[in-house]
C-alpha cells in the first residue's frame, strides 16, 4: 500500500487500494450499494462475523477526503495485524464504505493535487 503520509491519493489510486483488498480473503467486497448519478460505484466491504453491526463511511461529502484514507488505514491495519483484531472481529461485523460520495471525493481530491478543472456539467479526466 502506498504510504499515504502528506499525500493525496486520488479517485483512480484509491479503487486500486480497494481492488487489492477485495482480493484479501479477510474482506468480503459485498454488491455495491448503487452507483451516483455519474454511475460511478459505492463501494462496500465486510469484515468480521460478529452479531453486531458497525458501520463506518468515509467521503460522506465531497471535501471530507482524509476519511477515505482513514478507512484504507484501517483497512490495511486489520489485514496486518490479524491477532489484535480476532477478538474484535469475532463480536462484530464491520461494514467499511471508503467513498460514500465518490463524485465529492472525485472532485476535491482533483482541486487538493492542483489539477482543478470545471466539474460542473461533467466528471474531470
Amino acid at each position: 500500500m502506498k504510504n499515504l503520509k502528506n499525500s493525496i491519493l486520488d479517485y483512480e489510486q484509491v479503487n486500486q487500494i480497494l481492488d487489492n483488498f477485495s482480493k484479501d480473503k479477510k474482506f468480503i467486497e459485498l454488491s455495491d450499494l448503487g452507483n451516483t448519478e455519474k454511475d460511478l460505484p459505492i463501494r462496500h466491504f465486510k469484515v468480521g462475523n460478529g452479531k453486531s453491526d458497525i458501520v463506518i463511511t468515509g467521503a460522506t461529502h465531497g471535501s471530507e477526503i482524509i476519511t477515505t484514507d482513514f478507512i484504507l488505514k484501517l483497512m490495511s491495519d486489520i489485514k496486518n495485524n490479524e491477532k489484535e483484531w480476532n477478538n474484535v472481529l469475532k463480536e462484530f461485523t464491520i461494514h467499511l464504505i471508503p467513498m460514500l460520495n465518490p463524485e465529492g471525493y472525485l472532485i476535491s481530491s482533483l482541486f487538493d493535487n492542483n489539477k482543478w478543472c470545471n466539474c460542473n456539467n461533467k466528471i474531470c479526466e
